[in-house]
């Protein structure tokens, strides 16, 4: 990882350094200073310090927060904040001049809110200052050295402590940033059970789409590197689950954009584009939901316009490299002038369980009893049932045998829901 490429390290101005610092830090006037940029990697620096400085007692509590904003489609997947009790209650950096031992040399770390809090577009704010001081010594290259390699030594460790998750990001309530909201553990691509053709489909497109030479494609003919999905069907058929399994498989955080909060407006949704975490899936949910026949807004007070939701999908403002999934459970409803091709790129139906489906869940939860699992799928062929019914029949009897779950597969309920009218739009 490439890091501090922006933050040079020199001897600093002590005039623009706090009064803190001169009672603090002994000879300070001859110290090499690194500034750490804001950030992940301030982050990283925080938290790596955090265990490390002698009687640091500060912590952080996430996701303290019960906004009915965060009551998304995805708490039922348990990603409203649900995180484990580590990733809750954190040991950082507290503010203030810290001293830490580093390779045998003393390292002074600043962290601090500098000056008085200001407004900005998002709200009250103070300006932080995260810097690293070493008194110089007669080789200043080795001192710039050692401060930028206590910053990656950050970096990895933050990292490693993070491989294996994958974060989950919310719009603000008043849509202008986004925010943090949980930290999930990668589920496997092979635990959601999609129709072949769907699964392949969708693993195909983001393995061709992010390799290096697609990259230098785009680039070369000067084409936006971005690509958008949708995925129709209806509830409960794993269209949210398998978007998730997929920011796992591809290493990518995920960001759930809900437009018709009303306090979105075109520029808010631009701006929001504009922020989104690198290479980042931004997920809009129920885009059906959105407008109606005349291309208005659904929701009352919502200043969110139809061309202006298109011009975000069309990446002018997206960062390279971002895929955007839209879900539908009706994607009939759709205005034409969303789902044209080039503003989606690939439509892809994930309809109510199939035959290999049930087959496949019931061998996920019961490996080897793969005649039963056969037996499962032929006794509810035929079936209009929604994969969320039937995985949650296998919760409900988690403690029976597999021909008891057998015997009682008839209980599944059959999902209300016709198709008909959203397979004619992409057929």
């Amino acid at each position: 990882m490439v890091i501090l490429e922006k933050a040079p390290v020199s001897s600093f101005d002590p005039a623009d350094f706090p009064e803190i610092v001169r009672k603090s830090v002994p000879n300070w006037e001859d110290c090499t200073l690194l500034e750490v940029p804001a950030g992940n990697t301030r982050t990283a620096v925080q938290h790596y310090l955090g265990t490390r400085v002698k009687n640091n007692r500060s912590y952080s509590i996430a996701n303290a927060t019960n906004s009915s904003h965060h009551k998304s489609p995805w708490a039922r997947l348990g990603l409203g904040g649900d995180e484990a009790d580590s990733d809750k209650f954190k040991l950082i950096l507290g503010k203030g001049v810290h001293t830490i031992l580093y390779k045998d040399r003393q390292v002074h770390v600043l962290n601090l809110h500098e000056g008085k809090p200001v407004g900005t577009q998002f709200g009250v704010m103070k300006y932080d200052v995260c810097s690293l001081l070493v008194e110089s010594s007669d080789d200043r290259e080795k001192d710039a050295l050692l401060l930028k390699t206590l910053v990656e030594e950050a970096v990895k460790d933050y990292e490693a402590c993070k491989k294996g998750q994958t974060k989950i990001f919310l719009a603000s309530e008043d849509c202008k940033y986004w925010a943090q909201t949980g930290v999930k553990k990668i589920r496997p691509l092979d635990s959601v059970v999609l129709a072949t053709s769907a699964h392949d489909a969708l693993l195909n497109e983001l393995t061709d789409f992010f390799s290096e030479s697609t990259q230098q494609w785009y680039d070369s003919h000067g084409i936006a590197w971005r690509r958008s999905i949708l995925l129709h069907g209806p509830p409960g058929s794993g269209k949210t689950s398998m978007i998730l399994a997929l920011a796992g498989h591809f290493n990518k955080n995920v960001c759930l954009l809900q437009p018709n909060n009303r306090k979105m407006t075109d520029n808010g949704l631009a701006s929001l584009l504009q922020q989104t975490p690198e290479g980042a899936f931004i997920v809009l949910e129920d885009v059906d939901s959105l407008f109606d026949n005349h291309r208005e807004t659904k929701m009352n007070g919502c200043e969110l316009t139809f061309s202006g939701f298109l011009n975000a999908l069309d990446g002018a403002c997206t960062p390279e490299g971002h895929v955007f999934f839209l879900t539908s459970n009706h994607p009939e409803r759709l205005d034409p002038a969303l789902v044209r091709d080039g503003r989606v790129d690939l439509p892809v139906e994930v309809s109510h369980a199939c035959p290999q489906q049930l087959e496949g869940l019931f061998s996920h939860f019961y490996p080897g009893e793969k005649e039963i699992a056969k037996q499962f799928a032929e006794r509810l062929s035929g079936k209009h049932l929604a994969m969320s019914a039937v995985q949650n029949h296998f919760i409900k009897n988690r403690k029976a045998t597999p021909q008891q779950v057998l015997d009682r597969a008839d209980t599944i309920k059959e999902a209300e829901w016709d198709t008909s009218a959203a397979k004619a739009v992409f057929n």
